[in-house]
């Protein structure tokens, strides 16, 4: 159903967390993370006193968890546009050393990218006079999928070789990502008019 990885991935500086390039790769997607500064500090280790009265400190340490949901399992199966996935669910979750929540990442300077199969092309049908249906990139704002801050790049069609139709897409947060079948506008731009 799904497999998961944890990496060390950010030390923190004064004002910032610096995270560290990381790809990685499951059966039916790919990711990759370049270098991200945040313009925030990332606290995970509380301080202590020392038995001489010092100030003991531990760096912070955060690690990514990246967890792919197979194609035929939808975890947000609750929102009313999931029967429209036709990607796997790729995702990505900071969360600091001792700490159980995760930290929500928005607005990343360097986009993440995402390699994932499509398991159907986008319903070329018109849905309604003017509108046909696109692979649109988007992920998880905790309600719904959402396209803002995610954008597909391309879409890579099955060859005789064996390769199977991908969407490439480029996204600024750290959540759940899939590709959705969406309506568009005659200008491809999903949910358009």
């Amino acid at each position: 159903m799904y497999a998961g990885g944890r990496r060390l991935l950010a030390t923190t500086y004064p004002g910032t967390t610096r995270l560290s390039a990381l790809s990685g790769s499951f059966t039916q997607s790919v990711f990759s993370m370049p270098e991200n500064v945040l313009p925030f500090v990332i606290n995970t280790v509380g301080c202590s006193t020392g038995s001489n009265g010092a100030q003991l400190c531990e760096e912070a340490s955060v690690s990514l968890v990246a967890t792919h949901f197979v194609n035929n399992f939808n975890p947000h199966f609750y929102s009313e546009d999931s029967v429209n996935v036709i990607g796997p669910v790729m995702t990505l979750q900071l969360q600091a050393f001792g700490m159980q929540e995760v930290i929500p990442v928005e607005n990343l300077d360097k986009d993440i990218t995402f390699d994932l199969v499509l398991t159907r092309v986008p319903d070329s049908t018109q849905d309604v006079p003017g509108r046909h249906r696109v692979a649109a990139c988007v992920w998880w704002n905790g309600t719904k999928w959402d396209t803002s801050g995610c954008m597909l790049d391309k879409v890579v069609q099955a060859d005789d070789g064996g390769n199977d139709m991908r969407a490439i897409c480029h996204c600024k947060h750290t959540s759940a990502h899939t590709v959705l079948d969406a309506p568009a506008g005659c200008d491809s731009i999903p949910y358009s008019t």
